[in-house]
């Protein structure tokens, strides 16, 4: 796998500020906020952004057990 080069505008500190956001918010309620985030950072993007991001963040999921 090829390493991107890694955004300037998300440093140590924003990984350290999003990490603690994310602890402290209750755990039925982080994906709530987690979509409110991509959102609000998707309207600061140019069009088609959000929709190029999305396949990108499903590659590095791991995949979906079957019930």
């Amino acid at each position: 796998m090829t390493q991107s080069t890694p955004c300037p505008a998300f440093n140590e500190s924003g990984f350290e500020s999003l990490a603690s956001a994310i602890d402290r918010i209750d755990a039925e309620q982080r994906n709530v906020f987690l979509c409110k985030l991509a959102i609000l950072l998707a309207s600061h993007a140019g069009p088609g952004v959000l929709a190029a991001c999305i396949p990108k963040a499903e590659r590095h999921l791991r995949p979906v057990s079957p019930a």
